[in-house]
């Protein structure tokens, strides 16, 4: 609710004449005016001091203490110093007007009275006092707007060269001791040295040309903090079109510009390392590169990259492995001379020559190299000091690093080419055996470029639903009955035909595409389950491969699950193929889902056993269903007792564990035998049927049984 203004029309009237008195309050009560009358001064003053008035009338000539007295006394009291008084004198003499002003008077009026004229002055009074109010009132908030804002203002008298200050502008300039008014060069004296010749040229400038400006410049107060203002300003012309004022607004933008500062210089900065990051390495590589250019030199970069960084992380913990990654900054910093590279000196002077990039990258920028070679032997005094152990919690710990070296121009002609380039000798570094570097060369260049396309492809291909499956069948070799069959993923590439997994699931792990494959497989598996029970054939169990990256994401149980009964299949008709590296990592959070898979209904099957870090332990713990033994150890089963023992062993296990052990690889039917010798029916190989696309497998469901030699029309 707003309270309404108070009504301006309470006076108090002090004179010592009782008639003037009666007729004074009649006539003002009669014009709507509430008044209080007093006789005599003392009684005024303290009439004021207990009321709320907004007018006095006041007789010069009073008993005891004078009118000029009161007046001046009210002037000294709380809210006396604004308000209207009016003088009441038969002295008409200027001496008189000039000493009731000079007590404070606002107005007089002479007796005797025109008490028509009176009621019109008191209004005019009322409402002068009434503006002056509002006007203050403004005033005080538009200095506090100012000072909140600390935005300062100043006008500059061209001719006189006089120029004023408000109150702000004075605070902000630590000029408050030469007051409001003031000159040119004064207002110059705080601005910094290095600032001030240009501040002075734009000022006069402006005042010549008339144009607007906006300038941004550092003030040094009387204590020596530096304060930096932005200040706009515009110029005011006479009748005759002259340039008379400049007129001007500052704001300390102090805070703000420091702050702007800090988020550049995180921006810059790796938050775990301390080291500059990608950001600054291309800002910074852009100069190098345009320095190398004007001079004809050559730069090089070169991209650090940690082998098995994640084995690391996995031993240490998150911790330990940031405290790797310190260390190997500070290691890189410490061993690549400032003469190697373009340093960057941040504010206490300490060369930052090394950037790290991202995880466990770490990059390195060389300029004015007098040959290639001075890159190779920094790179390899980098790596000679990474494989050094590191001291981690009291321990030591052993890392080593793969590198990659490109040049410019030869390699790139900009930093993220050079980056690029650098990233992509790394990896070659890697492939070659890591702990080693390699220059980029233009066959990398071919191969990374044919590599991206065919990331482009896949995605593609991908979104485009071009993922089919083909069926390999699981055959019960007793009898030649088909007891089961893996899916196995292609792609139907509308031009190059049908891809195996090897053309395409390395770039499907590396981008993470992996996932959305695998939902894909798993969607087509539960569907092709689903039309053949809706066709009457006979349905067999099918594999369906679940690579390790699948089981991070939190949902991936209820993924698979909700497939399964998107298409209104059974669980029991689903196995869910794993390999030895997903127990291998995060084996309490692997046996978890493990455990979700099997009450959701579906089977578990342990692929490629005994081609990774096998361990009795898996049998015991993991809710295992099936082994299945790898191609590697069939291949020479059948040519002597040696390469059948690892064979035999593995079906072995799987007999005294409970589980059923299949055979992969079976070409042969001397393999077959073997292994129907030892025990193992299961088998799954070239021998009875290669992998075949749905519409040959649907065949195959019909016959029931598998005859070999194997089936040869699909690939």
């Amino acid at each position: 609710m707003i309270t309404p203004a108070r009504q301006r029309n309470h006076i108090l009237l002090v004179d010592d004449d009782m008639v003037l008195r009666g007729m004074a309050s009649r006539t003002l009560k009669h014009a709507g005016f509430s008044v209080h009358a007093v006789d005599s001064g003392e009684a005024g003053v303290q009439a004021f001091d207990s009321g709320e008035f907004d007018l006095v009338l006041l007789d010069v000539m009073l008993p005891g203490i004078s009118g000029f007295e009161v007046c001046e006394r009210l002037r000294q009291m709380p809210g006396g110093l604004h308000i209207p008084i009016l003088m009441l004198t038969g002295l008409d003499d200027t001496a008189s007007v000039d000493e009731a002003f000079r007590r404070g008077a606002t107005d007089f009026v002479t007796k005797p009275i025109n008490w028509t004229l009176l009621s019109h002055r008191i209004r005019f009074n009322l409402r002068a006092a009434a503006l002056a109010e509002t006007a203050m009132r403004h005033q005080r908030q538009m200095s506090a707007a100012q000072r909140l804002a600390r935005l300062g203002s100043w006008e500059w008298v061209v001719d006189s060269g006089e120029v004023i200050c408000s109150d702000e502008m004075l605070r902000l300039l630590d000029m408050y001791q030469l007051g409001q008014t003031t000159h040119f060069d004064a207002l110059l004296a705080h601005v910094s040295e290095s600032d001030r010749s240009t501040v002075a040229s734009v000022r006069r400038q402006s005042a010549e040309s008339g144009r607007a400006y906006q300038l941004k410049y550092a003030v040094v107060c009387d204590d020596g903090v530096e304060r930096v203002l932005i200040e706009q300003a515009e110029v005011e012309r006479d009748a005759l079109g002259r340039i008379v004022t400049l007129r001007a607004i500052a704001q300390d933008i102090t805070d703000r510009v420091a702050a702007q500062q800090r988020i550049d210089a995180l921006s810059f900065k790796d938050e775990l390392t301390g080291l500059p990051n990608r950001h600054y390495f291309l800002e910074v590589g852009r100069g190098a590169v345009e320095h190398s250019l004007r001079f004809r030199k050559t730069s090089a970069v070169l991209y650090f990259d940690l082998d098995r960084f994640k084995s690391v992380n996995d031993s240490l913990g998150h911790e330990g492995g940031n405290a790797v990654l310190c260390k190997v900054g500070w290691r890189i910093q410490r061993c690549v001379r400032g003469a190697d590279m373009l340093a960057r000196c941040d504010d206490n002077g300490q060369e930052e020559p090394v950037a790290r990039l991202a995880g466990d990258s770490f990059i390195v920028l060389l300029v004015d190299l007098a040959n290639d070679q001075v890159a190779a032997q920094v790179c390899a005094r980098v790596l000679n000091a990474l494989a050094e152990p590191l001291v981690i919690d009291g321990q030591p710990q052993f890392v080593t690093a793969s590198a990659g070296i490109a040049l410019y121009p030869r390699d790139a002609n900009d930093v993220p080419g050079l980056i690029q380039a650098a990233e992509q000798a790394m990896y070659a570094a890697k492939k070659a055996g890591r702990a080693r570097y390699e220059f980029f060369s233009q066959e990398l260049g071919r191969l990374s470029h044919a590599r991206a396309e065919l990331d482009k492809d896949f995605r593609r291909g991908l979104m485009a639903g071009e993922m089919c499956l083909y069926f390999q069948p699981k055959v019960d070799a007793r009898s030649g009955r088909m007891i089961g069959a893996e899916s196995l993923v292609r792609w139907d590439h509308p031009e190059q035909g049908v891809l195996a997994p090897g053309h395409f699931i390395q770039v499907a792990e590396e981008t993470g595409l992996i996932i959305p494959m695998t939902d894909s497989v798993m969607q087509m598996a539960c569907a092709s389950l689903a039309q053949w029970r809706q066709a009457g054939l006979p349905l067999v169990p099918l594999s369906v491969n679940v690579p390790a990256p699948y089981f991070a994401i939190e949902e991936a149980v209820e993924r698979l699950a909700s497939t399964a009964r998107t298409f209104e299949v059974d669980p029991s008709l689903i196995t869910i193929e794993i390999t030895e590296s997903l127990l291998m990592n995060d084996a309490e959070g692997t046996l978890e889902r493990l455990n979700a898979l099997k009450q959701a209904g579906f089977r578990l099957s342990l692929d490629d056993f005994g081609t990774g870090y096998s361990s009795l332990s898996y049998l015991h713990r993991f809710p295992i269903d099936e082994l299945k033994i790898d191609r590697a150890f069939i291949k020479h089963i059948d040519e002597g007792e040696r390469n059948a023992i690892i064979a035999m062993s593995i079906l072995m296990l799987g007999r005294q564990f409970g589980l059923e052990v299949v055979a992969e690889g079976v070409e042969t039917a001397a393999q077959s035998r073997r292994l129907l010798t030892a025990g193992g029916h299961v088998q799954q190989g070239y021998f009875f049927s290669r992998p075949v696309s749905e519409s040959t497998f649907r065949v195959l469901l019909g016959k029931g049984s598998i005859v070999a030699p194997a089936l040869a029309s699909d690939t």
